[in-house]
Formats: structure tokens, sequence, C-alpha cells
């Protein structure tokens, strides 16, 4: 049963962004994949295909929510799941101490290939 990634950012269908080609580099490396940009149906998502690793954007634009949150609720509600990686992006200081205080395990570097 190959490890199970799910990636969750509100530009992942955005062929212009660098986040979209993600899901078929990790499958190509034989990863199995979930994707979404829904904010909102991570949780469920995460509950639902039991993923192996979350990566998470931090700001899902025109979202009621953000991955500190998706993050906090993830984590809360089942530590057994990996913690959370939030994908790259520039971050101050803040967001970085926040996200490792709601259960973040780490970021990815910007740039991947």
């Amino acid at each position: 049963m190959p490890f199970k990634i799910l990636v969750a950012d509100d530009n992942i269908n955005d062929k212009f962004d660098e986040i979209s080609r993600l899901p078929e580099m990790l499958k190509a490396a034989g990863y199995e994949i979930v994707a979404t940009a829904d904010g909102v149906g991570v949780y469920d998502l995460v509950l639902e295909s039991r993923p192996d690793l979350v990566v998470l954007d931090i700001q899902f634009k025109r979202q009621p929510v953000n991955g500190f949150e998706i993050c906090e609720a993830i984590r809360g509600n089942d530590p057994d799941i990996l913690p959370p990686t939030f994908e790259p992006r520039p971050i101050s200081h803040f967001e970085s101490h926040h996200s490792f205080g709601n259960g973040g395990s780490c970021f990815l570097n910007p740039g991947f290939q």
C-alpha cells in the first residue's frame, strides 16, 4: 500500500501556480495523492482518506479557514495522523511560531522540483 499524501491548497488547480505541479510530481514518485482546493472540506477529507501526510496551504483565499485552524483541528481530534506540513511561501516569524504551536511539523522549502 503506497504512502498517501493529502495536498490542500486553494491554488492546486491553477496551472500558473507552482503548487499545481506537486500532486503529479508525487504520483510520479510512487505516492498515492489526494488533492483539494477546498479549505473548509480538508478536515473531513482527512478523516475520510486517512492520509499518512497532510501538506497544507497557510492561507485559503476567500475561504473562512486557514491552514493553522485546519492543522489545529486535525491534531486536536486525531493525534495519530502525522503532523501537517505547511507548503512553501514567505512567512513571518509569528506565522512560523504559530504553525508549530498548532501542531504543524515543518515547512517545505520553496522551489521544489
